[in-house]
């Protein structure tokens, strides 16, 4: 007897397979988008993090002036082994202060959050410090941008502090 074509169980173990390989690569692809938006992010707030800085060394005489009268949170930090002063800022600067810098890499038509779009809170609030060899230091919440999807630490470039 001639075979004319490819019996049941051919055809049900070749589907099989398709379906298995289809369901491997929707996860391998989810995954790898799942990674691709928490490295958006990633990128987002180093621009964050620059824009800070950028911010702190062009405005230092605004700093220092408007710190004249908010630097008081006083704590101690380890540096090069020593315990050095450092005094807070308790008046927060926010990230519309930095948007609206000469030199802000940022603007505010693209302060959101690429990868939910989801705008973000130009009123977040930037804690300065500098210590007494006039360091700036400084940190703010993500939580407190309103917009973060995978990352929601605070960004801190200010070491451990003790009272």
């Amino acid at each position: 007897m001639k075979k004319n074509g490819f019996t049941l169980i051919e055809l049900l173990a070749t589907l099989i397979i398709l379906a298995l390989v289809v369901g491997i690569s929707i996860v391998g692809i989810n995954v790898s988008m799942t990674n691709a938006k928490k490295n958006t992010e990633k990128v987002f707030i180093k621009s964050l993090k620059d824009a800070v800085e950028s911010y702190i060394e062009t405005s230092i005489s605004e700093i220092n002036r408007i710190g004249r009268e908010g630097f008081s949170e006083i704590c101690y930090i380890k540096k090069n082994n020593q315990e050095v002063e450092v005094t807070g800022n308790l008046i927060n600067f926010t990230f519309r202060n930095v948007i609206d810098s000469d030199y802000s890499p940022l603007d505010q038509s693209k302060f959101f959050n690429p990868v939910n779009k989801t705008n973000c809170s130009l009123d977040a609030g930037i804690s300065i410090y500098k210590d007494t060899d006039q360091v700036y230091y400084y940190k703010f919440d993500l939580k407190d941008l309103g917009c973060m999807e995978y990352n929601t630490e605070i960004v801190s470039v200010l070491p451990e502090c003790t009272k």
